[in-house]
């Protein structure tokens, strides 16, 4: 039952991780049906969450924009502000790679508002970079320079050197 779900959600996190992206997206939608009959909202909206980065990935910014919007409605109604962060995250890249700089910028700083909301300054930090990435896009290296300088700066005071190294490098 659960435990082999998860289980399985698990190995979709490895090949993820490993670069296997088809195995991964497989993986995730041999749970999904199990979590439909169950009625486990909140782990579909994961499995969502994990195949819009997936479709990130795989340069399909349009999918990965829909399975994002659609988890941010679920963890939105349920007050779940680090997911629904992360959903406003994916859907930042996603209008970032199709060319909506505007619409990427606004949401990109809605997720930073709500990640440090609670306390989340390595994430903060991350979407950080993005906007940098943004504001180099925009010529408008002063402000991306900052904005990477910070994100750098959160990341060493986290003990992350080689990300702190890799936003100062990035622009």
């Amino acid at each position: 039952g659960l435990w082999f779900d998860i289980l399985d959600k698990n190995i979709a996190d490895l090949y993820f991780k490993r670069g296997s992206y088809s195995e991964a997206l497989r993986s995730l939608e041999q749970v999904r049906p199990r979590y439909r009959e169950q009625e486990d909202h909140r782990r579909l909206a994961l499995c969502d969450l994990e195949r819009a980065e997936i479709y990130l990935q795989l340069n399909l910014p349009q999918e990965a924009a829909v399975l994002a919007e659609s988890a941010k409605s679920f963890f939105l109604s349920t007050s779940s502000p680090a997911e629904t962060a992360q959903c406003l995250t994916l859907i930042g890249i996603a209008h970032s790679k199709r060319g909506e700089l505007v619409a990427a910028e606004e949401t990109f700083r809605r997720a930073v508002e709500m990640f440090r909301g609670f306390g989340k300054n390595v994430e903060a930090a991350g979407v950080d970079l993005q906007l940098a990435k943004i504001q180099h896009q925009k010529e408008d290296f002063p402000a991306a320079q900052i904005l990477a300088s910070a994100a750098a700066a959160a990341f060493e005071a986290e003990g992350l050197a080689v990300r702190g190294a890799y936003a100062r490098i990035t622009l």
